[in-house]
């Protein structure tokens, strides 16, 4: 679990690092597809940790906006640097068609036992439907 937390405390920080401050609670739940108290739970954690702080909105105070702390900036940083570089090598270790198969069962994974509206989606289309096929033309 903590692992977990670990993986979507950075897509949290992520998110706020390229939302330039911008950003919310609800904006980050609806983004992924996730409950308000869950992304709450995790934003508390980051909050505790230090990696990041609320700045009431100056138009609506009762709205709070996201910012990271230097420390927060700091992991962000430094995690999306290293999966930088793990892409790299995956990239290197697996054809492409390997890597689409493999984004698609992730992707199929997220839909059926993630989601919590996993059955309201429609058929929607897959990484291979799209770039695979743009990528053997």
């Amino acid at each position: 679990m903590a692992n977990l937390f670990l993986q979507f405390g950075f897509y949290i920080l992520y998110d706020i690092a390229e939302a330039k401050g911008k950003i919310r609670l609800m904006d980050i739940a609806e983004s992924h597809g996730v409950t308000r108290s869950a992304i709450s739970r995790l934003i508390g954690r980051l909050l505790r940790k230090d990696y990041l702080y609320q700045e009431a909105e100056d138009h609506d105070r009762r709205n709070k906006v996201l910012k990271l702390t230097p420390e927060g900036a700091r992991i962000e940083h430094e995690v999306f640097t290293e999966l930088i570089q793990r892409n790299r090598e995956w990239r290197q270790s697996f054809s492409l068609a390997k890597q689409y198969q493999t984004l698609n069962l992730v992707e199929e994974f997220m839909d059926k036992f993630v989601n919590e509206d996993a059955s309201k989606q429609t058929k929607k289309t897959t990484y291979a439907d799209t770039d695979l096929k743009r990528a053997e033309a």
